[in-house]
C-alpha cells in the first residue's frame, strides 16, 4: 500500500513537472497563489522567527558562557538559524497554513466533481489547478526562508546586545566572518526543494480525496502528516549532502 501510494505520488509529480514546462501558466492564478502561499504566511513566519532567534541566542549563551566563548554566540545562532531552523520553520508554517488550504480546496473540487467536469471538457486540471500552486510555492519559498533568516538573526542581535550585554561590534564581526553566502544559498535551496514537496503532496492528497466532508478532512490530515514526515527525512539527507 505504501509503495503503491509512493509510486502514484511520483507519477503525480512527473505529470506536474510536464505541465509546468510544456504549457503556459495561468498568470492570474499564479499571482493569487503567490499572495495566499507567500504574503499571507509572512505575519506568522515573522513572529515565529523572532521567538526562534531569541530562544537560540539565550540557550546558546548559557552554554558558551561556561567555556568563555560567549562572543561566538552570533556564529552559533546565525549558522543554526540559516542552515536548519529557518528553512524548517518556513516549511512547517507553509504546510500548516497554505498546505492545508491547498489540500482542502482541491479536495472540495474533487467531491463537487469540478475536476471531473474539467476532464470531461478536455481541460487539463493540472494546468489550472496544480501548476499554479506548484509554481507559486517554488517561487515564494526561497524568499520566505531568506526573510526568516533576516528576522531571526536580527532578533538574535537584539537579545545578545540589549539583554545579554555582548558587544555589538564583536557580534557582527564574528557573524559576518564565519557565515558565508554558501550557507544562505543552501538554506534557500532547501526552501526550494521543500516548496516542491509541499505543493506536490498537498495537491496530490486533495486530488485523491474521498467523497464527502469526511474525505476532505482525511485528505487534509494526510497531507499535513505525510508532508511533515517527508520534509524531516529530506532535510536530513540535504544536511548530510551540504555540510558533511
Amino acid at each position: 500500500m505504501l509503495f503503491a501510494e509512493t509510486g502514484k505520488m511520483w507519477l503525480f509529480f512527473l505529470r506536474t513537472l510536464k505541465t509546468v514546462f510544456t504549457t503556459v501558466p495561468v498568470k492570474k492564478e499564479v499571482l493569487q497563489q503567490c499572495v495566499e502561499i507567500g504574503i499571507e504566511s509572512l505575519p506568522v513566519l515573522g513572529a515565529v522567527s523572532v521567538f526562534i532567534g531569541m530562544n537560540v541566542t539565550i540557550e546558546g549563551y548559557s552554554t558558551f558562557l561556561r567555556f568563555g566563548g560567549e562572543n561566538m554566540i552570533g556564529v552559533f545562532a546565525g549558522m543554526t538559524e540559516i542552515r536548519e531552523l529557518c528553512p524548517a520553520i518556513a516549511a512547517a508554517i507553509v504546510t500548516a497554513k497554505a498546505g492545508t488550504r491547498i489540500a482542502a480546496s482541491i479536495g472540495l473540487m474533487r467531491i463537487k466533481e469540478q475536476i471531473d467536469a474539467l476532464e470531461v471538457m478536455a481541460v487539463d486540471p493540472f494546468r489550472f489547478i496544480v501548476a499554479p500552486r506548484f509554481i507559486a510555492t517554488v517561487l515564494m519559498f526561497p524568499f520566505l526562508v531568506l526573510i526568516s533568516d533576516t528576522i531571526a538573526i536580527a532578533a538574535s542581535y537584539l537579545v545578545a546586545t540589549a539583554q545579554l550585554g555582548l558587544d555589538p561590534g564583536s557580534f557582527l564581526d564574528y557573524t559576518i566572518s564565519y557565515i558565508h553566502m554558501s550557507d544562505i544559498y543552501n538554506g534557500m535551496i532547501k526552501g526550494l526543494i521543500f516548496g516542491m514537496i509541499i505543493s506536490v503532496m498537498c495537491c496530490y492528497f486533495g486530488f485523491v480525496a474521498e467523497k464527502g466532508p469526511v474525505g476532505v478532512g482525511r485528505a487534509t490530515n494526510k497531507a499535513v502528516v505525510f508532508t511533515g514526515m517527508v520534509l524531516i527525512l529530506v532535510n536530513l539527507v540535504l544536511t548530510d549532502i551540504m555540510y558533511s
